[in-house]
């Protein structure tokens, strides 16, 4: 394995997310808080102490139809997903392939597609499942294999063709967006108690409203 490839979950080097020895299994829920502790420490310590880490840059900006996307470059997932409010539905082709979310739980896609794409004036495309259930572009390790795409992660930068572009964090995205979270099934909380629910996390826009979440449906506190 190329020693330059960062794992997002330990963020050590030398693999990817979903081969990281410190990761617990996806099937087992016994134990799961233990084994995530398992993680070395110093990671975390060094990250809480810098304050100029570049580890959260981890978007690339690009052009599609002339406006700017802030596509995500995920190592952890082995395959593209496009939104899809980015791609006309006569352009989506069928795919059998199944996307999965880090928990296991099934994301429905509506097939693949590809967009054509600039990154500055460098032209390219880019070829994914397309699905409702996310906001962002993620550009799995289909993409970074395709292009032979060099990633310094102490810089934020990115190589791809012998040009060098710089990431940056989802943070400095201009755009104004509301969450809204929506309970995926009925669900009852007695008085003055806290219990995990299912739900869903949804993004609204002026022009509509999709589905977002790694995990969907997600859980969340109440």
């Amino acid at each position: 394995m190329n020693s330059s490839v960062q794992c997002f979950y330990c963020q050590e080097f030398g693999h990817f997310q979903r081969n990281c020895p410190y990761k617990p299994p996806a099937n087992n829920n016994t134990g799961q808080a233990q084994q995530y502790d398992s993680a070395p420490n110093r990671h975390n310590v060094r990250a809480a102490s810098t304050g100029t880490s570049n580890m959260d840059k981890v978007y690339l900006n690009v052009k599609i139809r002339g406006r700017s996307q802030a596509c995500l470059l995920d190592s952890g997932c082995e395959v593209t997903v496009i939104p899809s409010r980015l791609v006309d539905k006569h352009r989506i082709r069928r795919s059998s392939k199944n996307l999965l979310a880090a928990n296991g739980t099934k994301i429905p896609v509506l097939g693949y597609s590809t967009l054509k794409a600039y990154i500055g004036d460098t032209p390219l495309e880019i070829t994914g499942l397309v699905c409702e259930h996310v906001a962002t572009i993620m550009l799995g390790v289909d993409f970074l294999h395709d292009y032979e795409i060099q990633w310094n992660f102490a810089t934020a930068e990115v190589t791809i063709g012998g040009r060098v572009f710089k990431l940056r964090s989802r943070r400095e995205r201009s755009d104004k967006w509301c969450r809204r979270v929506v309970v995926a099934e009925e669900s009852t909380v007695p008085p003055k108690k806290r219990q995990v629910v299912s739900a869903c996390r949804r993004r609204r826009r002026e022009y509509g409203t999709t589905l977002l979440g790694g995990d969907h449906p997600s859980e969340s506190h109440l």
